[in-house]
């Protein structure tokens, strides 16, 4: 006797479900493989960037000086994104005083 048309169509539907979730489960394994904090693969990060310094000057704006290796930006950020404001001298190390 031949099978049920509907079983094989449920198989069918069943077949491409999994298919479709062993997909996404490799493409989420492989994004989080290779993403790093900002979402860019590791190899194309930046090294180490530290915000040194935050003023809020507005209700939605700021502007922050951010290091990256080594050198100094000023950065403003407000409600519709950031804007690189200028590169900063680094800091002229003080001389020390002489003891009184």
């Amino acid at each position: 006797m031949n099978a049920d048309p509907g079983m094989a169509s449920l198989g069918s539907v069943l077949a491409s479900l999994f298919s479709i979730l062993a997909l996404l489960a490799v493409v989420g394994f492989v994004l989080r493989r290779f993403r790093g904090g900002t979402g860019w693969p590791r190899k194309f990060m930046a090294a180490d960037i530290t915000i040194v310094s935050a003023r809020q000057i507005g209700w939605q704006s700021s502007l922050l000086i951010v290091e990256a290796e080594g050198n100094r930006f000023l950065i403003g950020a407000g409600r519709h994104g950031l804007t690189a404001i200028g590169a900063l001298n680094k800091p002229a190390a003080t001389p020390a005083e002489p003891p009184v």
